[in-house]
């Protein structure tokens, strides 16, 4: 949580963190979390797209971001990798 507000705050927003071993951080509306998320993989980080998760409209772009299994420093340069590339999209 903290990677993300310090490094992160501007393009990504930390939802509910009571979740265990992920979280869900949304994205500013407009920006495709599928396309995030491809992006990401080629760059060796593995979000899943929130939008994945709903079956209506009003669906919220966001990443589902998992952290058991890490260690600190390899989740904040994850977390730099995806503000970078999120800023780069918009």
């Amino acid at each position: 949580m903290a990677a993300i507000q310090e490094e992160a705050a501007d393009v990504l927003t930390i939802g509910n963190t009571d979740a265990g071993l992920h979280f869900v951080a949304f994205l500013r509306d407009g920006i495709d979390d599928h396309d995030v998320a491809i992006r990401a993989a080629s760059l060796g980080v593995f979000p899943s797209a929130l939008s994945n998760c709903y079956m209506g409209p009003g669906v919220r772009p966001g990443l589902i971001i998992g952290f058991g299994g890490s260690d600190e420093p390899v989740l904040r340069s994850a977390i730099c990798t995806l503000a970078s590339l999120i800023r780069n999209l918009e």
